[in-house]
């Protein structure tokens, strides 16, 4: 984009007297190299049917998975030992459905973490036992699990529970729809279950008892590598990327640190000295993203900042004393982190919203999948409708909807072959147990490498279970029924994704933009009073942080959808990176702000690089009439000049929606 290369007038936090002349090399302290919207490549549409099979082989990286999955497998030994021991292996093994409730809540705090660990051991009981009860109730199985599998999906994702999510609830429901109990009271397989999930909540806390703060500074720690990953990035095609997931890990540390807190959390002094590294990271970031560090040795001093804040979050986390009245008042004020879940739950309250249209694909899939299992007389319907859910459940984008289905089908038929082996063995007792807790520990090792993989090791682990620890009278037709239930399933789902992606109604990119543009124009606002540190202030800095977040989420999605829609997406690139830049800006203002007017903060013969007033006043301003234009499809003109220090961004983003109504004879 050709513009004339002048100087703007005014001091370095002035104003842009000639905002038409406001290049984006000319922008104050950024390095040469940072690249405009236009220049950035956006990423190629893929469709829905551009399935890279090498993705089947390839091994990605992962957080350590070690202490999960021991925990997974010491809890499957222990269940299925205790069946042997006791005569009854069935119990042993309807025990293991509890034992599901280790792979929950691996990153929260241990307070938080006792609570939901405990809720979720409890529905997975009430599910097995709700299963157990409507096998006396005709054609009741597939209503149930449909009503279950939307109504944990709801939970899961408004509670951002995580992984695997609504998939063990639906699981551990569809398969008591079958489980062969006789005429025993439907309570006790729950009792079972829950006796499982009481023993992964004993084992999943043991952690506390060495390290008490872990969680904390493994989300303090993964924050900090994420931001020195970005520093080292910046002014590359790599920027905006690095910088987003710069932002996330940030986001998640103070989620972990604040909102996922007792309110009468104990004032020991880890937890203080955890959140001042994060405030002090979160500075190194602010500082990045506004172009504080021009050259090599700055950039690289903040990176060696950035790693150094890992280092002593190790040393904060095994501070076992009490926190001193300064050592608290250190932190203070202090970010939001999550949004509150009424908020978030308001939110989603249109049908259009991505919460909503998980359930209805959720619903839709499990509903037709378990219908055309049962109408085809198939054996184990419920593995059909397990596999619906397990494709649909995490609103994944028709791209990624793909791979998952074609890799845990592919990994089933593969899977059936070795599951067969371990059948005809028939092992018993003792080492049936140890043949449970094996596949468990390999299976959790895996799945977040290569998903495909792993399911070779969980058709194993299922076919085990399912044979309920007795002889299988017919090994292949067991094989061939998982294997074409599994099939069955993720076909429904990938068919309701291509559905739901052609007609269903969905909350547009340009929608997403206003929504942003509106949350940093209120931002500003807050800004050109001077009171960035307000509750209300923090509540808006934390809104459009969750903003930009669901921005980038509807982007991602909308490019990996259905060819035509991927296209169209893809024309908002410039205008999405021009929108998340110019909002990053605003938030490292604040940081800014909020640094100069915090007491020991500021730096020694050094001048505060907070904006002065008339500029956090055009800024606002200005900001407040692109938000307004956006949401009026028309095109902005500024009307006042443009503070300079935030005048590339602010050229950028009007320069892209312009472009983009010219390219497209449309309106922003």
């Amino acid at each position: 984009m050709a513009r004339d290369h002048g100087k703007p007038c005014g001091t370095r936090h002035g104003i842009v007297r000639h905002p038409q002349e406001t290049s984006v090399t000319q922008r104050p302290r950024r390095n040469a190299s940072t690249s405009s919207p236009t220049s950035t490549p956006s990423p190629t549409p893929r469709g829905p049917l551009a399935f890279d099979p090498r993705i089947m082989f390839t091994l990605r990286a992962s957080p350590p998975r070690l202490p999960i999955a021991w925990r997974a497998a010491l809890c499957m030994f222990v269940l299925a030992a205790a069946g042997w021991l006791a005569a009854d292996i069935s119990a042993g093994l309807m025990a293991t459905i509890g034992a599901f409730t280790s792979l929950y809540a691996i990153d929260r705090p241990y307070a938080n973490r006792a609570r939901v660990l405990a809720a979720i051991a409890l529905a997975l009981a009430m599910a097995v036992s709700l299963g157990v009860e409507a096998q006396h109730v005709a054609y009741a199985a597939v209503p149930l699990v449909v009503c279950l599998a939307m109504a944990a999906t709801w939970m899961c994702r408004v509670l951002d529970i995580g992984p695997p999510g609504a998939y063990m609830f639906s699981l551990a429901c569809a398969v008591s729809t079958a489980m062969p109990v006789g005429h025993a009271s439907a309570l006790r397989p729950g009792l079972y279950v829950l006796v499982g999930g009481a023993l992964s909540w004993l084992v999943h806390m043991t952690g506390a008892l060495f390290v008490r703060r872990a969680p904390e500074r493994a989300a303090v720690a993964a924050a900090a590598r994420a931001v020195a990953h970005f520093v080292d990035h910046a002014g590359t095609v790599d920027e905006d990327a690095t910088r987003n997931q710069a932002a996330l890990a940030l986001h998640q540390a103070w989620t972990i640190l604040i909102t996922w807190q007792p309110a009468s959390a104990p004032k020991d002094r880890a937890l203080a000295r955890l959140r001042t590294l994060t405030q002090t990271l979160h500075r190194v970031f602010a500082e990045r993203v506004a172009s504080r560090a021009n050259t090599a040795s700055e950039t690289a001093a903040l990176a060696a900042q950035a790693r150094s804040i890992e280092a002593q979050a190790n040393a904060a986390a095994r501070d076992t004393s009490n926190a001193t009245p300064a050592d608290i008042a250190q932190t203070a004020p202090l970010p939001i982190g999550r949004l509150p879940t009424r908020h978030l739950i308001a939110e989603q309250m249109r049908l259009d919203a991505p919460l909503i249209q998980t359930l209805l694909r959720v619903g839709a899939g499990v509903a037709i999948a378990g219908s055309l299992s049962m109408a085809f007389g198939f054996e184990k319907p419920y593995w059909a409708m397990a596999a619906a859910v397990l494709v649909l459940h995490q609103g994944l984008n028709l791209a990624r909807t793909l791979e998952r289905s074609v890799a845990r089908t592919v990994g089933t038929f593969v899977g059936i072959g070795a599951a067969g082996v371990l059948l005809a063995a028939q092992p018993g007792g003792l080492w049936l147990a140890i043949a449970l807790a094996g596949l468990q520990f390999v299976v959790e090792m895996l799945v977040t490498r290569n998903y495909a993989f792993a399911v070779v090791f969980i058709t194993s682990l299922a076919m085990l279970i399912a044979s309920g620890g007795h002889r299988v009278a017919d090994i292949t037709a067991l094989l061939l029924a998982r294997g074409i239930d599994t099939a069955l399933g993720c076909a429904v789902g990938v068919a309701v994704s291509i559905a739901f992606d052609r007609y269903a109604s969905e909350i547009t990119l340009r929608e997403r933009v206003a929504a942003a543009l509106d949350a940093t124009a209120t931002v500003a606002r807050h800004a050109d009073t001077g009171s960035v540190s307000s509750v209300s202030a923090l509540h808006a800095r934390s809104m459009l942080q969750h903003r930009l977040v669901a921005l980038s989420a509807a982007y991602d999605n909308a490019v990996h959808a259905l060819a035509r829609k991927a296209r169209q997406a893809q024309r908002w690139h410039p205008v999405v990176v021009a929108t998340e830049r110019l909002a990053y800006r605003v938030l490292a203002m604040c940081w800014e702000i909020e640094s100069s007017d915090t007491p020991g903060d500021a730096k020694p013969n050094e001048t505060s690089d907070a904006l002065p007033d008339d500029a956090r006043h055009a800024l606002a301003n200005t900001l407040a009439g692109i938000a307004g234009a956006t949401h009026a499809q028309q095109r902005f003109t500024p009307a006042a000049p443009l503070p300079e220090e935030f005048a590339t961004e602010i050229r950028d983003l009007i320069d892209a929606q312009a472009a983009f109504a010219a390219a497209h004879r449309d309106t922003i």
